[in-house]
């Protein structure tokens, strides 16, 4: 299947595409269209459009560079709002619940098997893959339960709980879970 997020907003922009891609609990298809648009779109198994949320700003569901998302395993949609420093997080329909503000700017987001919630960030002004953090956090509270320097412009959790963080290149970092 080819989806078409469509709706660019400035396609002549070097990054005027999507970020990042998750699936729901009901098989449908969740892009972070976050580099020009601001926005989620939302697809069907079948790829056709169902609904869309967000805009650019810094009020609750709105975004400045929706970098990446990932469902949890009650179907919440969370979102690392890159340069508002926050995770938001939406319910399946995208109805606004809350968010954490970290600061910096938060790269990725990835939860494991368990529930357990990971995200990549760095501060503003960051020489990038130089000074970011792999920080786990409490998917209830929002409160931080461990950092580790690394640098995850993309990131994935594998069936054994270790992290796979995407860099600028072709590279990707395997940090072992002890």
């Amino acid at each position: 299947m080819r989806i078409e997020v469509g709706e660019l907003f400035d396609p002549g922009r070097r990054s005027c595409a999507a970020s990042d891609v998750a699936f729901g609990l009901n098989g449908h298809v969740y892009v972070s269209d976050g580099y020009c648009n601001s926005r989620v779109v939302e697809y069907d198994a079948a790829g056709n459009k169902v609904r869309q949320w967000g805009g650019p700003g810094n009020g609750p569901g709105e975004f400045n560079l929706l970098h990446a998302i990932a469902v949890n395993a009650a179907g919440n949609i969370y979102v690392a709002d890159r340069e508002n420093g926050r995770v938001q997080w939406f319910d399946a329909i995208g109805n606004y619940l809350g968010h954490w503000y970290f600061g910096g700017r938060i790269l990725s987001l990835s939860f494991t098997q368990s529930g357990e919630l990971y995200i990549g960030g760095e501060p503003k002004g960051a020489t990038p893959m130089q000074e970011g953090s792999l920080i786990k956090v409490d998917p209830q509270t929002g409160v931080m339960l461990g950092r580790v320097p690394g640098f995850a412009h993309a990131l994935n959790v594998n069936a054994d709980g270790d992290l796979l963080a995407g860099s600028l290149t072709e590279a990707i970092t395997l940090y072992r879970k002890r």
